[in-house]
């Protein structure tokens, strides 16, 4: 079993400018049994910020999740020099993002 976790922070492009905030989280474990394997993997994060990109600025706000599992079986050819591995995966994610357009203060039209 182990854990792990992100921040994200500033990211700008040409002409776009995105100040973000969040974190994300998660865990893995794994079980083995002679030659098989299954693990699972979830995750969730939240993130937060505001993205300027003319004519409009847009505050956004995202919740994202998910679970992942991989179950297979290591098939030894040659007594181990090749393996083959059959496996099966499957995931479920979950993003929901909420976001709000406004003019921009930056940006004035005119004629």
């Amino acid at each position: 079993m182990s854990v792990y976790s992100a921040v994200i922070t500033d990211q700008t492009y040409e002409g776009i400018g995105i100040y973000m905030n969040g974190g994300s989280f998660g865990a893995v474990g794994s079980v083995y049994k002679g030659n098989y394997f299954a693990g699972i993997t979830t995750s969730a994060g939240v993130h937060a910020g505001t993205a300027s990109a003319r004519p409009n600025d847009y505050d956004v706000f995202i919740v994202a999740g998910g679970v992942a599992a991989k179950t297979g079986y290591n098939l030894e050819i040659k007594k181990g020099s090749v393996i083959v591995q059959p496996s099966l995966g499957i995931s479920y994610t979950f993003v929901n993002s909420l976001i709000t357009i406004r003019q921009s203060e930056k940006f004035v039209l005119t004629r």
